[in-house]
């Protein structure tokens, strides 16, 4: 049976994680685990550059990057693929989770999102799903999943990051007491533009990295694997690029279908 570890590093003021799946006795990267699955279209030299993903595939150690990502996305097959993969699961987050549910291609989870969705309103909002409204303490009681994938905090950057971390902290514990079955995934935040975030006394990318931060203690402590996308979208600096979002903080709707590739490649094994 195969067991995931998350390991806590810092560099800087930026965390580093380190996952590693462990097979009997053997302790196996999940970069080397993933290698041995990539599909064929991944194969040709990539040159990398702006916006590359820094996990590496295959006997060459190169990155992968968004145009491999973009081109691997472009087939229905291959989101079909991704779309049977992720068919028990739960994507639970915010604006951005509804991107991922209206444009990614991936029909078959269930999406227990909305706009303005936080850690705040999570156990009291209404979703509508598959034409019928959930609130998530009956949606976890009535269905089971297998993975429940976990984005949220954009929205709460106005409070005390401390206060919010507390609060994802209990959001974490009952969808785990929940369903305690199900592997729960944290995904971090994505961060904003460089424009916004030096503009923005509270949604600026110093406080998503530290929330995220913190986002990522609390999972390693109770060895839930992270899942950061930033390097996919990132402009070489630490900020989403501007050339993957119309709004300084969504990305653009195909790019979508790039994370939803990037997720079932991440997780594959």
């Amino acid at each position: 049976m195969k067991k995931m570890f998350l390991g806590l590093g810092a560099a800087g003021a930026a965390a580093a994680l380190f996952i590693v799946y462990s097979q009997g006795s053997e302790s196996v990267p999940v970069d080397k685990m993933l290698a041995e699955h990539l599909p064929p279209e991944f194969e040709q030299p990539f040159p990398g550059g702006e916006g590359w993903d820094r996990m590496y595939f295959g006997k060459t150690g190169r990155p992968v990057g968004i145009a491999e990502l973009m081109s691997f996305s472009k087939k229905d097959s291959n989101i079909q693929r991704a779309d049977r993969f992720f068919a028990d699961d739960l994507f639970i987050g915010d604006s951005r989770t509804v991107g991922l549910e209206r444009y990614s291609g991936m029909e078959s989870p269930d999406y227990f999102c909305a706009t303005g969705m936080s850690v705040y309103n999570l156990f009291t909002s209404a979703v509508n799903i598959k034409g019928e409204s959930y609130t998530l303490d009956r949606l976890l009681a009535e269905k089971s999943y297998k993975r429940i994938f976990v984005m949220l905090g954009i929205n709460e950057l106005a409070h005390d990051i401390d206060e919010i971390s507390e609060q994802y902290a209990s959001v974490l514990d009952g969808i785990a007491a929940a369903q305690p079955r199900a592997e729960i995934y944290v995904q971090l935040n994505m961060r904003v533009t460089v424009d916004r975030s030096e503009v923005d006394r509270k949604y600026n990318n110093p406080r998503i990295d530290r929330l995220n931060e913190n986002i990522a203690a609390l999972a390693a402590v109770r060895n839930i694997p992270v899942l950061d996308v930033n390097p996919v979208f990132d402009d070489g600096q630490g900020n989403l690029s501007a050339k993957y979002t119309f709004d300084h903080t969504h990305v653009i709707g195909k790019y979508y279908r790039a994370w939803a590739a990037w997720m079932y490649m991440k997780i594959l094994g």
